[in-house]
């Protein structure tokens, strides 16, 4: 993957990095009660949402639209000889139609090797994590906006009393309670 698709590698990483740094700022603007804070929160999750899209839309156009000349068209001008060394060496194959097409040459592949080329192996590689990439990143951008809806509904309802001084309705006492247990204890209540 990291000859292949080395420009998605970096684009999870950023995007990953700008999640991480957002939800951070978001935490402790929960913690804190910052208002500003969460919606400086808020507007990062927009850039995270960006960041996100582009690793998806990347994976899902380079899977979807004549994905075996764009293979051959990388394998051919793309891809260091070092690259293509790594190819090889993980598929245990030799060129990329067969030994004859751009081969990196090492002991056991040569001009006139038996080993298969690597277009099928690495095809279906890439076919399978290409897939997997812009099928999880849509997945997430799913729960993305769901969260950003969640913070933009909450972001508005942060005060200072956010969070303190509710009593749950099941130990609300009522006014007939305080006196039957003020009349209990002996105490004269008006």
């Amino acid at each position: 993957m990291v000859v292949a698709d080395f420009d998605i590698l970096v684009l999870i990483t950023v995007s990953s990095t700008l999640v991480v740094f957002t939800s951070v700022i978001g935490i402790a603007g929960t913690f804190l009660n910052l208002r500003p804070m969460l919606a400086i929160y808020t507007l990062l999750l927009w850039s995270d949402l960006v960041t996100i899209l582009a690793v998806g839309y990347t994976a899902y156009k380079r899977v979807t639209f004549n994905f075996d000349r764009k293979l051959n068209l990388a394998w051919s001008r793309f891809y260091t000889l070092r690259g293509k060394q790594m190819i090889q060496d993980s598929f245990n194959c030799c060129g990329f139609y067969n030994a004859m097409h751009e081969p990196f040459p090492t002991k056991s592949c040569f001009i006139r090797a038996s080993i298969p080329g690597c277009r099928n192996a690495l095809y279906k590689f890439e076919l399978a994590n290409l897939t997997t990439i812009w099928k999880l990143a849509f997945i997430i951008v799913g729960l993305h906006i769901l969260n950003m809806v969640v913070s933009l509904l909450c972001s508005n309802h942060v005060t200072n009393r956010f969070g303190k001084g509710l009593t749950p309705k099941k130990y609300r006492l009522s006014a007939a309670e305080v006196k039957a247990e003020s009349d209990r204890v002996g105490i004269s209540v008006s």
